[in-house]
């Protein structure tokens, strides 16, 4: 807060209107300065107090961000991470490889930067603090849209998440990947190329729906009717896509199908209408923004990579836990 801002206050003997002559003596010889006034500051900020980030995509390989930032407001997410096999990495690397080899501009979701190991919490959960506010760095599973959860929600949204993993008697269980995909996040400012779950989606819906009073508790909308459950290990940045001159038929429809060099397993998943968010070069952010982006993966590009690493990537996952993560603090949550 500037300066200025600041409010001065007197103290108690100060008083300009008083007539001094009839309570002081004799007037001094030489004046005497006026006792300083004393300052009154403001009350120092609370810990929930943040500024808000400057959104610079510079920093994130042209990703912007999707929602503004509100004060007071958390971003939410409950997912499962995936713990690979090394075979299975191993595998996951390689198909990678040959994707970049067919699309330079994917990004690798497969090697996140390591991070701190959470520190035991009483409740049996286990917490840590990225450096970042931002959705979950390592591979893993959606089980909820994303949330925005105000302060006074987040210890009662866990602790709903927490009774509601746990009151379902969910148990480990292994899932495994069945299909690659690519799908749009809903916004289609990106493009991912992503691992289906074929064993497992049973426990993985059981899981959502046992999460789904907690998410209406905060009026937000549950998760799709029809989910597909998926990790994904790579992306590309979307080109804005051109304003036709006059309606398409379906246009911006959830349900509006891929274009025709799309097969069906490369139909993005159901997108909200609404508006696309600006391309990073019309931010107007005062800095140079030039990132390579694609109207969408080369032709054949999932046909290939699904002749070569299909059956390789179908290796059983272990899952033993449910993460959430609000804002910068972790949680987990075992199951059974």
């Amino acid at each position: 807060m500037k300066r200025a801002l600041v409010p001065e206050y007197a103290s108690d003997s100060d008083s300009d209107d008083e007539p001094q002559s009839a309570l002081a003596g004799p007037a001094p010889s030489e004046p005497v300065a006026a006792p300083a006034k004393k300052r009154k500051l403001l009350p120092a900020l609370s810990g929930h107090f943040r500024t808000a980030p400057v959104d610079n995509p510079a920093q994130h390989q042209g990703r912007t961000r999707t929602v503004p930032f509100v004060q007071g407001q958390w971003c939410a997410h409950v997912y499962v991470p995936v713990d690979l096999p090394p075979s299975l990495h191993k595998t996951l690397r390689a198909l990678l490889a040959r994707a970049k080899a067919r699309c330079p501009t994917l990004h690798s979701l497969l090697d996140p930067p390591a991070r701190a190991a959470p520190a035991p919490d009483p409740g049996g959960s286990t917490h840590s603090n990225p450096a970042q506010d931002s959705p979950p760095e390592e591979l893993h599973i959606s089980l909820t849209r994303p949330l925005f959860l105000r302060a006074h929600e987040r210890r009662p949204f866990l602790a709903s998440v927490r009774r509601a993993v746990r009151s379902h008697s969910a148990s480990r269980f292994d899932l495994s990947f069945a299909d690659l995909a690519v799908l749009e996040n809903d916004e289609r400012t990106r493009a991912f190329l992503t691992c289906e779950v074929g064993a497992g989606f049973t426990e993985l819906r059981a899981l959502t729906t046992s999460l789904e009073p907690a998410v209406r508790e905060l009026r937000q909308e549950a998760y799709y009717q029809e989910p597909r459950y998926h990790a994904s290990i790579g992306w590309a940045l979307l080109a804005r896509p051109a304003v036709p001159s006059t309606p398409e038929p379906n246009a911006g429809h959830p349900n509006t199908a891929a274009p025709p060099a799309a097969t069906k397993a490369e139909a993005a998943a159901p997108s909200r209408v609404g508006p696309v968010p600006p391309h990073p070069s019309e931010l107007g952010l005062g800095f140079e923004l030039d990132f390579p982006t694609i109207a969408s993966f080369p032709e054949g590009f999932l046909r290939a990579l699904q002749k070569e690493f299909g059956e390789r990537i179908r290796e059983a996952v272990g899952v033993g836990e449910v993460r959430v993560r609000i804002g910068r603090e972790e949680t987990r949550v075992g199951l059974g």
